[in-house]
């Protein structure tokens, strides 16, 4: 990665997708063809039908990224030895088997992110106001966990509006209401974070505000 100059996210991103170019031409000449690869800022994922084309396929990658003089980032180099039932991908968990696929906050993110909301919802408590920078934080988390489970979108309005308001005032405290409190006991009391991507829940697109969560589409505990 270039640094220190603006151009620096697209020269990268030009690089990535030229090297994913010669991966897929070095995996078809290998006999690969069936093996699919795709390039996600600075991943790249690969799927392949069967555990043996798998395996060729990382062979592949290594041999040409040694040619390249790329270093592969080894905590993410899963799925070479095995079938991979369990993934994480652009931060969520990604687990498959018979009862379908479901997306997860990873063990390390909920750990994070529940020690942050505690110490923001005992301040919101207590003093009736939160820091900003804790606070702009959680909002964050917890929007990110709506990625997994999207009954969160109708909990997250008033922390929104606090936010917004606490930026207009220069950055000052976030300041308890009863819609921001409402909405933070729900995240602390709710289970930590999943939702199966079945057909209606991949069709909805939006949700009505606090809406009751199901088992399937509420947040799961660790």
């Amino acid at each position: 990665m270039p640094f220190k100059t603006s151009s620096s996210p697209a020269i990268f991103w030009d690089v990535v997708l030229k090297a994913g170019k010669i991966f897929r031409s070095e995996l078809a000449q290998a006999g690969l063809g069936r093996v699919r690869l795709w390039e996600y800022c600075d991943d790249l994922v690969v799927a392949a039908p069967n555990a043996s084309d798998m395996q060729a396929a990382f062979g592949v990658l290594d041999r040409v990224a040694d040619e390249l003089g790329v270093e592969w980032k080894k905590s993410k180099d899963e799925g070479a030895n095995g079938d991979l039932q369990e993934l994480e991908v652009w931060g969520l968990l990604l687990k498959t088997g018979l009862k379908g696929a479901t997306l997860t906050i990873p063990e390390d993110k909920r750990a994070r992110y529940r020690q942050n909301l505690e110490k923001v919802l005992r301040d919101l408590m207590t003093q009736g106001k939160a820091d900003f920078g804790e606070s702009r934080s959680l909002v964050g988390q917890l929007a990110f966990c709506c990625r997994a489970t999207r009954w969160g979108r109708g909990y997250m309005d008033d922390l929104w509006d606090g936010m917004v308001a606490a930026d207009a005032g220069g950055g000052a405290a976030l300041v308890a209401t009863k819609g921001i409190l409402e909405e933070i006991v729900w995240w602390e009391k709710g289970k930590w974070a999943r939702a199966r991507l079945g057909k209606e829940e991949l069709r909805r697109r939006r949700q009505p505000r606090h809406p009751q969560p199901t088992k399937a589409q509420g947040l799961e505990s660790s």
